[in-house]
């Protein structure tokens, strides 16, 4: 068994995770010999979740099958997103590929794995990812209820056929963004960690409110024999320190200067790197013997995180900082093809390598085109906060504008989130024509929940405008949904 993409080599070292890397050692180990289980990495912003997804897939290696997706920070429009991207990935499927294209590819991928079995699991599968199948066309008139309940059990069926041929391991990042179909999916493969050697790999923010955190209450009360939670704390003294000492040469750093900026860092590994770049960046060192700070660092770094990021998005030059901001509009992993018509035609490969070398953003994949992702989501949301409101509205509609003519052949793939970037535009005849049909999409899948903030987001738009047929339209679509689903 392999994983789906090669994974990429981290930037600075681990320090500090001894006792967590010995747990995931564990795991993996356990996984190998046969034994399912459920794993969730819980921690503040920052605090390195996301990387120690990436040393278990590193710990894993050619042993084991990775799967991997992420919630998108509007998930709450996207059924199922992190799934969606885990099969996609495995079918090694391109943005824009016709459905005939991706058609091929399920009847090859599937027929081998599944044998008799494909022609169960490809109407389900299909839909999930937006593909009309020519076999299948009375699957559209589907129950939705019926519709969902045949994906998760078809989702179920090929994770398991995966598991016959080895030990698979399925990670979900950024759980706190999770909408409730994902959450549901999830819960209906706790089951497959009984009886086959399957790890599901959550990373998460500690938040009550969320549906990540309902979904890590499930596995802690009905599988508690199956959990293993590892909760990571902030780095101690020592470790920020040895953490400092590594992102400049050996011996160069002031042993007061980096105490300072250890404790200011207060153990967050993602706030002492951005530190450390900050001081760096702006000339703040005094290199001699050994690098100082010129000055009082407390007096010149911004007392939040989320403010030194911003700082550095403000830092760079002109042609990188534009190229980040609508990078930033298209989403925490984006086409650099999609930035590059936006962008217009001038030649951005500096810019973006500029955006690589300054680690603000890495490179996801080169083929068959090259697509990056921010190296966290919180320097997305910096980039997203250094624009004006009137100025995002304008790169939302450019973006939207964008996929719609590269992907004007597979725009069903693309419903939610034209209808996230269009609700954002200027265009609001575009984004009730999306938010509509993201929302059909939706009730479609039964994920009643996301179609009807899609709708309450198309009566905004509606009103807004004036247009009251599609007013009335859409609130009737959604007092419809609402009493289906017995909501008053």
């Amino acid at each position: 068994p392999r994983s789906t993409a090669a994974p990429v080599p981290a930037a600075t070292p681990l320090v500090g995770r001894d006792v967590e890397m010995s747990r995931l050692a564990t795991v993996v180990d356990e996984l190998v010999s046969g034994r399912g289980q459920i794993l969730f990495l819980v921690g503040e912003a920052g605090i390195g979740k996301s990387r120690l997804l990436a040393e278990l897939r590193a710990l894993g290696g050619e042993r084991v099958t990775w799967l991997e997706g992420r919630c998108p920070s509007y998930g709450a429009e996207q059924p199922y997103s992190p799934f969606v991207e885990m099969l996609r990935s495995w079918l090694v499927l391109v943005e824009g590929e016709p459905d005939v294209a991706v058609r091929i590819k399920m009847r090859a991928k599937f027929g081998a794995l599944l044998g008799e079995r494909v022609d169960e699991a490809m109407p389900a599968l299909a839909r999930l990812l937006g593909v009309r199948l020519d076999l299948d066309a009375a699957a559209d008139h589907t129950a939705p209820e019926e519709l969902s309940r045949r994906i998760r059990s078809t989702y179920r069926l090929w994770l398991e056929a995966l598991a016959e041929r080895g030990p698979v391991v399925a990670a979900v990042d950024d759980l706190t963004w999770a909408d409730p179909s994902t959450r549901e999916l999830a819960e209906d493969l706790f089951d497959l960690t009984d009886r086959a050697p399957v790890l599901l790999a959550f990373a998460a923010r500690p938040d009550p409110a969320s549906e990540g955190w309902r979904l890590r209450l499930k596995v802690l009360t009905d599988y508690s024999h199956r959990a293993v939670e590892v909760p990571l704390q902030p780095l101690s003294a020592g470790a920020a320190e040895q953490l400092a000492d590594s992102l400049v040469p050996p011996g160069l750093l002031d042993p007061a200067t980096k105490r300072e900026l250890a404790a200011r860092a207060e153990g967050n590994p993602l706030y002492l790197e951005e530190l450390m770049k900050a001081l760096v960046e702006t000339g703040l060192f005094d290199r001699r013997r050994t690098w100082t700070v010129s000055t009082n660092p407390a007096d010149l770094l911004p007392p939040a995180l989320e403010s030194l990021l911003v700082a550095r998005i403000d830092r760079l030059p002109p042609g990188p900082r534009a190229l980040v901001q609508i990078a930033a509009v298209v989403g925490r992993t984006f086409s650099v093809r999609v930035v590059e018509r936006v962008a217009g035609p001038a030649d951005i490969s500096a810019d973006i390598g500029t955006l690589l070398r300054a680690e603000i953003v890495r490179e996801l994949r080169r083929y068959p085109e090259l697509e990056c992702t921010f190296r966290h989501g919180l320097l997305q949301e910096a980039a997203l906060s250094s624009l004006t409101p009137a100025r995002r509205a304008e790169l939302s509609t450019q973006v939207g504008l964008a996929v719609e003519e590269l992907f004007a052949a597979t725009l069903d793939e693309h419903l939610e989130e034209l209808a996230f970037w269009f609700y954002r535009s200027d265009r609001p005849g575009k984004a009730l024509e999306y938010l509509e049909r993201a929302a059909e999409r939706a009730a479609a899948l039964d994920a009643r929940d996301q179609a009807a903030e899609l709708l309450t987001r198309a009566v905004r738009v509606a009103e807004r405008t004036g247009n009251a047929e599609a007013a009335t339209r859409a609130s009737a679509r959604l007092a419809e949904l609402r009493g289906q689903a017995g909501v008053a």
